[in-house]
């Protein structure tokens, strides 16, 4: 008996339920912290598809947490010139290329259409931290947590004095190797960094950077107590997160030389 469905067209997925498909992965990837494989699928998507808005929205927020904000600031301007909702993404990636001046003007027009936006609300903090003014930014970083408390917490308190015994407890922790090196540094603290000082090294430094270490005699590591304290639910958080950063300090500099 002859089976007749083999002389049929086949069965085959539709476009549109593929994209779909490939959407859902990519942001799984993106639930289970692996941005780099998402950022990968999504530009394979916009190989095929380089129209769909809903894919150039992931690029443009997932390729600045991956290293690569320019794409992000691109990937925002298409969806822009598709006549898309660029939502809060087009600031942060304008934040984190240090396109200061025109990630605020895009979170300011967000919250315009949407004054709950917490993102938005989060990014032109943030923004304002690195220009100096401080209180407006508190007050904008105060309304994403009340608004998003999950997404956006509040620093862990830390006094001034506080940091000093905090970074030593932070050396105690690394290798032998490690803590030999890096006590040898000159050490120095600000609230955030200044963007002349982002803008001086080959790859623009996101201003969200928990330090910056640079080459001499001694070695200069300079550490931002705002950023290193924003978000952490408590002071283990916080002493992980200056571990971290003075390790990948550490590993910057030996590879430099």
């Amino acid at each position: 008996m002859s089976d007749d469905r083999a002389d049929g067209p086949g069965w085959s997925i539709q476009p549109e339920a593929q994209i779909a498909v490939l959407v859902a992965q990519a942001r799984q990837m993106v639930l289970d912290g692996d941005y780099e494989a998402a950022v990968g699928l999504a530009e394979e998507l916009l190989d095929a598809h380089p129209d769909d808005t809903e894919m150039l929205l992931l690029l443009a927020d997932l390729a600045p947490r991956y290293g690569h904000p320019e794409v992000g600031v691109l990937a925002a301007l298409q969806v822009r010139e598709l006549g898309g909702d660029v939502a809060s993404v087009e600031a942060a990636a304008l934040y984190a290329t240090c396109e200061l001046e025109e990630a605020l003007t895009s979170a300011e027009e967000r919250l315009r259409a949407a004054p709950e936006d917490a993102r938005a609300h989060a990014v032109r903090g943030m923004v304002l931290e690195v220009v100096g003014r401080t209180a407006e930014a508190d007050e904008a970083l105060a309304r994403a947590h009340a608004l998003r408390p999950d997404a956006y917490p509040l620093p862990f308190p830390m006094a001034d004095d506080d940091w000093e015994p905090m970074l030593l407890r932070a050396m105690s922790h690394l290798e032998p190797e490690e803590r030999s090196r890096i006590q040898g540094w000159e050490f120095e603290w600000a609230p955030v960094p200044s963007v002349e000082l982002l803008q001086t090294f080959p790859q623009t430094l996101p201003p969200s950077t928990f330090a910056i270490a640079t080459a001499g005699d001694p070695p200069r590591c300079r550490l931002y107590t705002r950023n290193l304290a924003r978000g952490c639910a408590d002071e283990d958080t916080l002493l992980d997160r200056l571990i971290d950063a003075l390790r990948e300090q550490d590993e910057y500099l030996q590879d430099s030389l």
